[in-house]
């Protein structure tokens, strides 16, 4: 370390110096790119990160049961039927909104 210092001291035209120097600077306009790229990067996995997060949401309240609440009274079968409409209608708008998302991506891709 003490050598390499008494070297750029007395030696700073020397080649090997020069080369070192050119090879550890960066231009302003590199700097920049990269900070770009590493800011787009992380913005690319945030975004990634809440798309899956949302599918697997969606996928778990497809997949649970909606558990009818415990009444000790009697439910009349109309209203149940109602209940039970409801939820399929329910079921039905998330699974055509993913019909569509499929859609388009596809067309996206060209599929």
């Amino acid at each position: 370390m003490i050598a390499r210092f008494f070297h750029r001291l007395f030696h700073y035209h020397c080649e090997e110096c020069l080369n070192e120097e050119l090879a550890t600077k960066q231009c302003k306009s590199c700097e920049i790119l990269q900070f770009q790229l590493s800011s787009e990067r992380k913005e690319k996995e945030l975004l990634l990160a809440r798309l899956l997060d949302n599918k697997s949401n969606e996928e778990q309240s497809l997949q649970e049961p909606v558990a009818m609440p415990n009444r000790s009274s009697f439910i009349p079968f109309s209203v149940k039927r109602q209940m039970l409409e409801e939820e399929d209608r329910q079921k039905a708008k998330i699974l055509k909104q993913k019909q569509i998302e499929i859609d388009e991506l596809e067309k996206e891709v060209g599929v």
